[in-house]
């Protein structure tokens, strides 16, 4: 009993030491393999040391300096991955020298210099210098080598990129210039007509009105002083007249009281008094103030403008005449507005003569379609220039076919594949034929003689190595099936001959010349290269040949090399001029072919020309006269505007001092009129006077007293009067100057008249001889801008017009195929179902006992396998999922299946073996032996079919490798083939239990 105890414990031992074992051999290969797999990516995956040296110095463009080298040092230092280093050139060469640094970039001082000078004629490319030192390592220097040239290209295409950019930035800030001038041009030629052109030629017939207003107030006010100095001069004489009569009195009525004059004498000498003086005098006095009165109150009015004499009528007469001025005056600038408004309608109709003159001018039609090559032929001087410019674009067009061999591809006689690589079409044939105009066309005759015979080389040389004699055979005879097959992938075979002759068919029994007609896919510069080996099988018969001589297969390599590149460069000689073509010429439906040049040559140049003529008008009329005229009128009317207050004011003043001095001469007439009666009563009364002497006495004392008071007011008469003949001069000064100002104002206004009628004709000039050139500018790239914000589509477009898409399908490599684990699975499931079913362990141990019913059953042996099944199936899992690398969220489930197909293997082979014996263990062989022939890993998967497809669809193994290759590329196991796999290991666990087929016991029967 211990040894059967000991001998299960062993088998189980066994069982485990044989799955460590291959469990560990295969550990041990997969490390092996990864690790030679990471020697040979170590150099890929390597990040390379680059040491970036900037020497390029500061540039200065207008108020902007420029750095690009640090600018493009900034940008590339952003990318991990690689290590980047920015130091000295000393530096970097010693850190390259020593091996610190796989690559040096050099960008050299004068980089931003060359790269801004683009708009030099003779501009120079700037180099980018690098260094590699890979000590020897081939994969570190092609990748070092690679990176250089990735460096030079990005910066390449940045830098185009940005001179992108800024061209058509500056092409739409252009754009927008223009169309702002012209809109500006075109709004002030049309404010010109519209609002100054009338009002200029209307302006000089306002002025002579106010001319002769201005004329007659100035005579007018002559009048006035001159009636103001005669009264100033009579007043003087009054006063005068007036205090000597008053010393007289007071002499006589002194001369009454101290001498005792005699009554008579008194008398006498006042009546002397009374004929002499105050009828005389006063009654001059009263009369020429009347009349000096009435002179300067007409002369008033004729100023004011009205008729009416009453005093109250003054002030609204003057303030009448004031508001006349400012009426005046305030026409004169609605006039001067309104020739403004004018002068904007004159520039339209000016913009329309001018573009009816030039098309009369180029005898066009349509006077907006004048081109700019009938303007460079207007002039006879331009004709040889035209003639070298199109001299030139022949040259050109002869530079595009110089290159290729043919216009017809068909001359060249290429496959079909090999015209899939050529770009170059009918139709770029058919352009140059046009753009010749039946001119010689020089081809590259000497690449197509090139071409042929490489061709020629190349299909001899081919022939002679696929030349191959089969001797006769005696033993077959008859017409039998024959078919070529290649033994080397570096050749296929596409067609071959028999005797000279294209057939199926040959006669074994004959000596048969065999030529193979067959593609190298390999590389040509390989040196290692190995001869073609094909196999010929005829009928039934298989038989390897192949030509061993070396030297002819060395030929037909280098033959065929020599084509390919011949083949290539007429590849990219066609390629190069359908691009070109593509690029410099355009086709529009029904329309000749017409190159950039001739497009350029066509554009108009209407508004260019209108825009050259109006700017050469304008200069030539506004010239300083002109302004000064403008600007004198404008002086002139801010001056009369000043001026109406002060002159206001003043002929206020002169008003009111006339109202006084009126009311102080009506005073003083009746003052002089009381006393003129009052001596007329003493005269008529002398008879009385004898009788009242004390009331004579006292009328003498009151008539001395009245005297005085008239001297008094004459006094102040006096000063009024010599006050208003100073104010009235005062007011002629300022009518004088406002005459003279208004003459030249008048004169101005005349030049002005004169300056705008003239302008505005050579405005109609300018525009008649220009033309429509801001219109097809406006159009050159109209879309790399909208609203001032760039068009990044168009920009990247330009940039870079082919795009690149790729993409690529996860594919798991062979080192992480579960093909190893899943044959590793089956045997250690074979070996321990076979143990299981052949040595009888469990039987052997209960039949020492007395057993149940239940115990006679093969319960306890499924009980056994069923752990062994769970530990296989975790072991395995758990290594397997590590060795792969399964990704952590797909492990559980690994494990599930490989756990679930171990109960299934292992249950089913102990099934077979058990019941079947030799037959089980064969169909469990046969099973190993389909799934490794058939395996993915093999490479086999897509060609099979019939029954091979059948037995991979039924094999247990096949269908385990299809789920776990799954997990490779995120897909898992579904949940209904788990519940199959599972309802399949329960009754394959149920048949072990309770079946057992015993054909020995029945033999023996």
């Amino acid at each position: 009993m211990k040894r059967n105890n000991f001998r299960i414990l062993w088998y189980i031992i066994a069982v485990a030491l044989f799955l460590v074992a291959i469990a560990g051999l295969n550990l041990k290969l997969q490390g092996d393999h990864a690790k030679e797999n990471k020697t040979t990516q170590s150099a890929t995956n390597t990040k390379l040391n680059i040491a970036l040296v900037n020497e390029d110095q500061n540039v200065s463009n207008g108020k902007e300096s420029y750095n690009l080298g640090a600018s493009y040092i900034k940008s590339i230092e952003r990318d991990n991955s690689q290590n980047w280093s920015v130091v000295s050139r000393g530096t970097a060469q010693n850190g390259l020298n020593k091996g610190d640094y796989q690559l040096m970039v050099i960008i050299p001082n004068n980089f931003s210099q060359k790269l801004l000078d683009v708009n030099k004629a003779n501009a120079e490319q700037t180099t980018i210098s690098y260094k590699v030192n890979a000590k020897g390592n081939l994969a570190l220097e092609k990748k070092g080598t690679e990176k250089g040239k990735d460096i030079v290209s990005e910066l390449n295409s940045h830098l185009v990129n940005m001179y992108m950019a800024s061209i058509l930035s500056n092409l739409y800030t252009a754009q927008e210039n223009v169309q702002a001038m012209v809109n500006v041009q075109s709004g002030n030629i049309s404010n010109y007509q519209k609002n100054l052109l009338d009002s200029a030629t209307n302006f000089q017939n306002i002025f002579p009105a106010l001319v002769n207003q201005s004329s007659s107030s100035i005579t007018a006010n002559e009048s006035l002083k001159k009636s103001l100095e005669a009264s100033d001069n009579m007043f003087n004489d009054l006063v005068t007249t007036q205090t000597n009569t008053g010393k007289d009195l007071s002499r006589l009525i002194e001369q009454r009281h101290q001498d005792s004059i005699s009554y008579e004498a008194f008398s006498a000498s006042l009546l002397e008094m009374n004929n002499e003086l105050l009828e005389k005098q006063l009654s001059d006095i009263i009369t020429q103030a009347q009349k000096d009165q009435e002179t300067l109150s007409s002369q008033l009015n004729s100023i004011m403008g009205d008729d009416n004499d009453n005093d109250h009528n003054h002030k609204e007469n003057s303030s009448a005449y004031l508001n006349v001025a400012r009426q005046k005056i305030q026409e004169l600038s609605e006039a001067l507005k309104s020739q403004d408004n004018v002068a904007k309608d004159q520039s339209e109709q000016l913009d329309k003569i001018v573009r009816e003159g030039l098309a009369s001018y180029f005898a066009k039609n349509n006077k907006d379609n004048i081109t700019l090559l009938e303007l460079l032929k207007s002039h006879s001087t331009n004709e040889k220039t035209l003639k070298d410019f199109k001299a030139k674009v022949a040259d050109f067009t002869n530079s595009l076919i110089s290159s290729i061999p043919s216009l017809n591809l068909s001359e060249l006689h290429l496959t079909q594949e090999e015209e899939k690589a050529i770009q170059f079409t009918s139709s770029d044939s058919e352009i140059i034929k046009k753009v010749s105009n039946e001119r010689t066309l020089y081809l590259n005759t000497n690449l197509l003689n090139r071409l042929f015979e490489a061709r020629k080389n190349r299909d001899e040389a081919k022939n002679k190595v696929n030349q191959l004699k089969l001797p006769s055979s005696s033993t077959r005879t008859g017409e039998q099936i024959v078919s070529v097959e290649s033994n080397n992938p570096d050749y296929r075979v596409d067609t071959w001959t028999v005797n000279g002759k294209q057939t199926r068919t040959l006669d074994p029994s004959q000596n048969n010349n065999i030529i193979i007609n067959s593609s190298y896919q390999g590389e040509s510069s390989n040196s290692s290269i190995t001869k073609p080996s094909y196999t010929i099988t005829i009928g039934n018969h298989k038989q390897i040949v192949q030509n061993d001589d070396g030297k002819t297969q060395r030929s037909y390599l280098e033959a065929e090399a020599t084509y390919q590149r011949t083949l290539q460069e007429v590849i990219d000689a066609y390629n190069t001029t359908h691009g070109l073509v593509a690029k410099y010429y355009i086709i529009s439906d029904g329309e000749e072919p017409q190159n950039l040049f001739d497009q350029f040559l066509n554009q108009s140049v209407n508004d260019t020309m209108v825009d050259l003529v109006k700017n050469g008008i304008t200069k030539y009329l506004m010239d300083e006269n002109t302004a000064d005229a403008q600007q004198k009128v404008k002086d002139v009317m801010e001056e009369v505007e000043n001026s109406q207050d002060e002159l206001a004011d003043q002929m206020a003043k002169v008003t009111e001092t006339n109202v006084r001095l009126t009311d102080a001469i009506k005073k003083q007439l009746e003052t002089l009129q009381s006393i003129n009666m009052k001596v007329q009563n003493i005269t008529q009364d002398q008879s009385k006077v004898n009788d009242s002497q004390k009331t004579t006495d006292q009328q003498l004392s009151d008539l001395k007293n009245q005297l005085d008071g008239l001297m008094t007011s004459a006094a102040g008469v006096k000063d009024m009067s010599k006050s208003n003949s100073q104010e009235a001069d005062q007011v002629n000064q300022i009518f004088t100057s406002f005459n003279k100002d208004v003459q030249d104002a008048k004169n101005s206004g005349n030049k002005l008249s004169t300056d705008a009628t003239d302008l505005m004709a050579n405005f109609q000039k300018e525009l008649a001889n220009n033309g429509d050139f801001v219109a097809s500018f406006s159009k050159v790239f109209n879309t790399a801008y909208k609203n001032g914000v760039p068009n990044d589509i168009l920009l990247n477009f330009l940039s870079r017009p082919v795009a690149e898409s790729a993409s690529a399908v996860r594919a798991t490599e062979n080192t992480y195929r579960p093909f190893t684990w899943i044959l590793l699975l089956e045997v250690v499931s074979l070996f321990t179902a076979y143990i299981f079913a052949t040595q009888n362990l469990i039987k052997k141990l209960t039949d020492r006992y007395n057993v149940n019913r239940w115990l006679q059953t093969d319960f306890l042996n499924v009980i056994v396998i069923s752990g062994l099944s769970l530990v296989i199936g975790l072991a395995l899992g758990v290594i397997s999922s590590r060795s792969l690398h399964v990704m952590p969220e797909y492990v559980p489930s690994w494990f599930l299946v490989m756990t679930l197909f171990s109960f299934l293997l292992i249950h089913s082979q102990y099934f077979f073996v058990k019941n079947f014996k030799a037959v089980g263990m064969g169909l469990a062989l046969f099973m190993i032996i389909s799934f490794v022939y058939l395996s993915n890993a093999v490479g086999t998967v897509a060609t099979v079919s019939g029954l091979p497809k059948l037995l991979k669809a039924i094999n247990p193994l096949s269908i385990l490798e299809n789920q776990l290759s799954s997990y490779f590329d995120n897909v898992t196991t579904g949940f209904i083939f788990l519940i199959l796999v599972l309802l399949v290991d329960v009754a394959f666990i149920i048949m072990n239990i309770f079946i057992t087929l015993n054909f020995e016991a029945k033999v023996k029967e």
